[in-house]
């Protein structure tokens, strides 16, 4: 039997009752307590209905026990006989379905289809109830029954649908829980050796993920709303939350960066918390072609099966033969999408964290939510969620959907399995997304690492740590206070080397500059004054975006203002103190969004302010080794650091000073 003929109020017992076989009554029984006695009127007067009726009730009284004993055998045999015989005879009468051949083509018009002919016309439909009367009668039930609001608000259904669904699914009015993982992301090997430097694994998971306060669906509401500008969209405005019962999603997030000598490692497994302080409206236009033969025509089998509903949504064979599917050529695709929303609030709880630091995480969110990051983080998420739901990558998504369930439907396309292609429409990353992402990141890493300072600013420094070296006991180790033991002219060679390099010097452009400068310029520095550290190939492409990691540049090593280093405190202690006007960092990538488009220049800078250094060393030179080097391999500027090092038993730091006067804001620069 078709769907189609059932859809009309005025044939659907005729249809039901033409596909039964056959239809008899194998039980009738009844229970009766008592019998009311009978009372008669309508004789000549007033009197002789009086005598009448006294004589009907004595009668009565003489064999109501007989009849209230008699009276369920007697349903059971002669009124049950009485209706098979009823039946037996409709059934031999109802063998048509008056409106099983109606025949509906085009696209399904939601107004005639939800809509009463009245409105339906009144909205720009036809008002003739082509798809029949039911749904209409029975989607005002729903209406009336699910969606009706008490004083305060909140909709019926919360009550009489959600409350008893959550309770039974975790044990909590309003509350949906699900305790697995819902995304484990792991990375075991890195390519390029500038990342397994930092980390031979990464891992990245979410889980046990709870959704509270799902019983607050309140006005304003309405789902699968026709709407009046055309007949293939349905209008869906939800809201959910209240001032006392907000909603609220909690979920467990994991990050792991491994490997034994990772200077980065750890394993960390945190409750994120994130709360709607009012409601959460969501606005979404769904359009659906559906096709309007098929659906009149679906065998009522087939009713309960997803793939079926599915594999009506209109396509033509050239949508599906076209290697890119467009979103216009799909049968369902969401036209618009929004949610609105005041600001939400985010609470954090370590369950285990190896970095204490995330022991703070909650003092972090407060000061981003004090500057406004969440509310311009979330106007951003916004904008992307819609972007990518309303784009072209969706609808290929939905339309690959669509082949698939024409496939699988057992009344569905005849097209080849071997034809049901997967989205062919790449995921192009918007350059909204790339911002976005260039945002929100930026900001995080600038406000930890200001909750971070701040947390250490009244620590008071450490005394001086005694540390022992570690040398054989056989070695002869340098006095730096008494170098003339070593050789005659070492303190002194010393001395001006010290001087030289703290003192102020012209440099090649005629300026001023001290000797430390006029070194790293010749040497190692540009002409802008960077160390630049060129890096090839390190980088990545995805969703239509390129980023290619091209340098990372030191900044500010031209501007020592003071260096004086290499000073003997003991017999192998050395203390080196510096200032500097800058000292920072900058990180130079490409970025491209978009097929075909050029890489554009992005720089990441840190850079800070007014340096002051103060360390002090402990070395162990051994006197033997170093006097054992050869001449020539110290000949070569490139060897002397590390034929010096192979000289050294241990180096230990024990006391260091930084004192920073300000920190010039992070920038990214795009051009």
């Amino acid at each position: 039997m078709q769907l189609g003929p059932l859809l009309h109020t005025q044939t659907i017992v005729q249809c039901l009752m033409g596909a039964a076989e056959m239809l008899s009554f194998t039980e009738l029984s009844i229970s009766v307590a008592d019998v009311v006695p009978p009372i008669l009127t309508g004789f000549l007067d007033s009197g002789i209905d009086k005598i009448v009726t006294k004589g009907a009730a004595a009668l009565f009284d003489m064999y109501e026990s007989v009849l209230l004993k008699a009276m369920p055998n007697f349903f059971h045999t002669f009124v049950r006989e009485k209706l098979n015989t009823f039946v037996k005879n409709s059934l031999q009468v109802l063998t048509v379905c008056e409106n099983e051949d109606v025949s509906v083509n085009g696209l399904i018009d939601f107004r005639d289809l939800f809509l009463n002919p009245e409105t339906a016309l009144s909205e720009g439909a036809t008002g003739g109830s082509p798809y029949g009367n039911v749904i209409n009668w029975v989607w005002d039930l729903v209406n009336t029954v699910l969606f009706s609001a008490d004083e305060s608000g909140l909709l019926a259904m919360n009550d009489i649908l959600i409350k008893p669904l959550t309770k039974a699914q975790s044990g909590q009015e309003g509350l949906v829980s699900f305790n697995h993982s819902l995304v484990d992301l792991k990375k075991a090997h890195f390519h390029h050796d500038i990342w397994n430097a930092f980390a031979d694994h990464l891992r990245l998971g979410m889980s046990n993920l709870r959704l509270n306060g799902l019983d607050t669906f309140t006005e304003p509401f309405h789902i699968i709303k026709p709407s009046n500008k055309s007949g293939h969209v349905l209008e869906n405005h939800i809201t959910l939350g209240t001032d006392e019962n907000s909603l609220d999603a909690t979920f467990q997030f994991d990050i792991e960066v491994g490997g034994d000598d990772s200077p980065i490692a750890t394993k960390n497994a945190m409750d994120l918390q994130v709360s709607m302080p009012s409601n959460i409206e969501i606005f979404a236009d769904l359009f659906a072609a559906v096709d309007a033969s098929n659906f009149i025509k679906m065998p009522l089998k087939n009713v309960l099966n997803l793939n079926c509903w599915l594999s009506m949504m209109a396509h033509t064979k050239d949508s599906i033969d076209t290697a890119k599917t467009s979103l216009h050529s799909s049968g369902l695709a969401l036209h618009y999408f929004d949610m609105m929303f005041d600001n939400f609030t985010a609470k954090s709880s370590c369950i285990s964290c190896s970095n204490k630091a995330l022991e703070d995480f909650d003092e972090m969110m407060d000061f981003l939510a004090a500057n406004d990051f969440f509310a311009n983080v979330s106007y951003r998420g916004r904008s992307i969620l819609s972007e990518i739901l309303e784009s072209e990558w969706m609808g290929g998504l939905f339309h690959s959907q669509i082949q698939a369930a024409a496939f699988r439907c057992p009344s569905g396309s005849d097209l080849p399995s071997n034809q049901i292609r997967e989205n062919s429409v790449p995921f192009e990353t918007s350059r909204q997304l790339v911002d976005g992402i260039l945002y929100a990141s930026m900001s995080v890493a600038q406000i930890i690492a200001v909750v971070l300072v701040q947390k250490n600013a009244d620590v008071e420094l450490p005394m001086d740590v005694a540390i022992e070296l570690d040398v054989p006991v056989d070695a002869k180790l340098i006095d730096f206070t008494n170098l003339t033991n070593v050789a005659s002219w070492a303190d002194m060679a010393l001395e001006e080397a010290n001087s030289y390099l703290g003192s102020v010097h012209k440099n090649d452009n005629g300026q001023d500059a001290l000797g430390i400068v006029n070194i790293m310029q010749s040497l190692i520095l540009d002409d802008d004054g960077l160390l630049t550290i060129d890096i090839a190939d390190q980088g990545f492409e995805a969703g239509g975006v390129v980023l290619s990691l091209y340098n990372v540049s030191l900044v500010g090593l031209d501007s020592f203002t003071s260096f004086d280093v290499l000073n003997a405190t003991g017999a192998q202690q050395l203390k080196n103190t510096a200032k500097l006007d800058t000292l920072g960092v900058s990180v130079s990538m490409g970025l491209s969004v978009g097929e075909g488009n050029e890489l554009e220049t992005v720089t990441a800078s840190l850079v800070l302010k007014d340096i002051e250094l103060d360390v002090s060393f402990l070395v162990a030179l051994d006197e033997g080794i170093l006097g054992d080097l050869k001449l020539g391999s110290v000949m070569d500027t490139s060897n002397i650091f590390y034929c010096i090092l192979s000289a050294i038993h241990t180096i230990g730091k024990f006391t260091d000073t930084v004192d920073l006067a300000s920190l010039i804001c992070p920038l990214i620069t795009i051009h």
